[in-house]
């Protein structure tokens, strides 16, 4: 290999490696803002998530909160609880119930105990097991202050809204109402129409440890992942948002993962884009392919650059070398294959001329 030839590919070469190596740090920083952004964008959507579930929460305690502060409801409530010698010495909890029927408007169940916490009657959908009522965080709260509170139940594989609300006639207890309402499909489809991301919200199961109570926008083998005890999102700290990495359809992908305290365990509302561009490998965002194809266009110039270089000075340099040393070798005579090349033929012939008047 001459000296010309071993510039020519070390200039291509270098051109070669400044070309991928801006290309890299391109698509790295391209990749880097858009998960800030990206993140950024779940920040968003888990606060209007959470700003969300605060005004549904307001809303079924004052439902819950106007059927308890009816003294009319109250009354009827602590007649019914008085034991009835026509029913065997029984409490007379079918009246009530049929009464929480009627008054019960837009949530799923109400729940009425007594003053000790022990269930009277329910109506609506079983979201909690008759003999967990009393042990209940909330009720045991109610019981304990004679104030109202509010939280979230995470069992039978669903999450819902909960507000217990005392039964007061002047400062006696008279008995304890529980007003619970699911989170429902309508939630999370409403999130993912606003924030324009999946949503998906992850609830103990005695079964398989997860499972999906309602979700929006995830394909199916998203969802059957989102379950998997290896990723433990169940395992978070309250109050400890952050982003995780997660399997879907198209590779792994960033998501946002906000832990649920409940009364009755641990949720988490996660957040997913199934846009978004997958994390595996050198995915390319589209923003960046306009600076790439400057990138490769200065480098294909760069490239013709070392290519004219080597044509119009290296070669005639190597050539020039050669010449000299087959003059002082001791020919008399050159002859060289000039390629079309002013500059060597010109040189050529001046060697020539003097080799020819130095010998004679």
């Amino acid at each position: 290999m001459t000296i010309a030839t071993r510039y020519l590919a070390y200039g291509l070469l270098l051109v070669v490696a400044l070309a991928a190596a801006a290309a890299a740090g391109v698509v790295w920083q391209f990749r880097a803002m858009a998960k800030d952004h990206l993140i950024q964008h779940y920040r968003q959507s888990s606060a209007m998530a959470i700003s969300l579930q605060s005004s549904r929460m307001r809303e079924l305690q004052l439902r819950a909160h106007t059927l308890a502060a009816d003294p009319a409801f109250v009354d009827y409530v602590a007649q019914s609880l008085i034991p009835n010698p026509q029913l065997g010495g029984g409490i007379d909890s079918a009246s009530i119930s049929n009464l929480l029927d009627e008054r019960r408007h837009r949530y799923d169940t109400a729940v009425v105990l007594g003053p000790n916490g022990d269930l009277v009657t329910r109506s609506g959908l079983p979201l909690r097991s008759n003999s967990n009522f009393r042990n209940d965080p909330l009720v045991e709260k109610t019981l304990r202050t004679h104030q109202p509170t509010s939280g979230l139940w995470s069992g039978h594989g669903s999450l819902a809204r909960v507000a217990v609300e005392p039964l007061l006639r002047g400062d006696t207890l008279q008995g304890v109402l529980v007003a619970a309402t699911r989170v429902k499909p309508r939630f999370v489809e409403h999130l993912t129409a606003t924030a324009h991301t999946g949503v998906a919200i992850i609830v103990p199961s005695a079964q398989t440890g997860a499972t999906v109570a309602v979700a929006s926008g995830m394909d199916a083998s998203t969802l059957q992942a989102l379950t998997s005890n290896d990723l433990g999102l169940l395992a978070s700290d309250l109050g400890n948002e952050h982003a995780a990495s997660l399997p879907t359809a198209a590779g792994m992908a960033s998501a946002w993962i906000t832990p649920i305290g409940s009364s009755d365990g641990r949720a988490a509302l996660v957040l997913l884009d199934a846009n978004q561009a997958s994390l595996d490998g050198w995915s390319i965002p589209p923003e960046a392919w306009p600076l790439l194809a400057g990138i490769a266009l200065l480098g294909a110039l760069a490239a013709l650059a070392v290519l004219i270089l080597h044509t119009r000075t290296f070669r005639p340099l190597d050539a020039m070398r050669g010449i000299l040393e087959r003059a002082a070798s001791g020919e008399t005579g050159i002859t060289l294959r000039t390629g079309g090349n002013r500059s060597v033929r010109a040189l050529c012939d001046t060697i020539n001329r003097t080799l020819k008047r130095s010998r004679s």
